[in-house]
């Protein structure tokens, strides 16, 4: 035999006749260990009866590709939505119930409409109050275009608004001007009345004379003195005095017209 296989021939008789010699040699130690055991517990008795970890044979893994189109086709139909944990839902905040007053939105939107008109108009009364009221600062001129002041208005008491000046008079506390205004209205209603002739050149004494044989003659003739004696005599004015002569010329204008 050659070399080789006689190697082999021997290796074989080894492998056969091994199991066998540690056969015995395990027969004859047995009977010596049982003899110096000591009692074994459940859980060696459990252990004892696992095999060996040489006795077990692990598979060889191989890893096989695995193409796109059959993986798409494998897992085509699964869901794995169900598997996802859901979101624990916030509890939303308590909203506070209000107490409901059965309103009629249309009835309250009317009223406040109509509330609303009511406060306008009385705001442009208001205005307008005022506006008349106040005196104006706008400068007023005679049909030549002059200027008409407090100096010239008795040459201008035919085309102006004895009024306005009268106003003005009054709101600035000069009584002596606004005694003075009084009379010109006066003089300006007479003349509407044709009671006189009115002329810028004309003197006091001339009207009393055109007013001689008038109803009104003495009543005029009282007015006369007063305004003379204010304008012209520079008689200190306080409040009360001027309420008087006041009352004096209203009543003979209300007279006159």
């Amino acid at each position: 035999m050659q070399f080789w296989e006689m190697r082999n021939f021997v290796i074989i008789l080894c492998c056969f006749f091994m199991p066998v010699v540690l056969g015995a040699q395990v027969e004859e130690v047995a009977p010596v260990i049982s003899d110096q055991a000591i009692e074994a517990t459940p859980e060696e008795e459990e252990v004892t009866d696992l095999p060996a970890p040489s006795a077990y044979v692990y598979p060889t893994v191989s890893i096989r590709p695995v193409s796109s189109d059959a993986w798409q086709k494998a897992t085509s139909g699964m869901n794995y939505s169900d598997d996802v944990p859901k979101a624990k839902k916030e509890e939303e905040p308590r909203q506070r119930d209000l107490p409901n007053f059965n309103w009629d939105t249309a009835f309250w939107a009317g009223f406040a409409k109509i509330f609303s008109i009511i406060i306008l108009i009385l705001l442009i009364g208001l205005v307008i109050y005022q506006v008349i009221q106040s005196p104006s600062n706008q400068t007023v001129r005679a049909t030549d275009g002059t200027p008409i002041t407090f100096d010239n208005l008795d040459a201008y008491i035919q085309e102006t608004d004895l009024e306005r000046f009268l106003r003005e008079a009054i709101a600035g506390g000069n009584y002596s001007q606004a005694v003075r205004i009084y009379y010109l209205q006066v003089i300006k209603e007479l003349s509407q009345q044709e009671a006189i002739q009115w002329s810028r050149e004309k003197t006091n004494r001339d009207y009393l004379r055109e007013m001689r044989s008038h109803v009104l003659s003495s009543d005029f003739r009282s007015a006369t003195h007063a305004y003379e004696e204010v304008w012209y005599g520079n008689l200190n004015l306080d409040q009360n005095l001027f309420s008087n002569i006041e009352n004096r010329m209203k009543g003979l204008l209300q007279k006159i017209t």
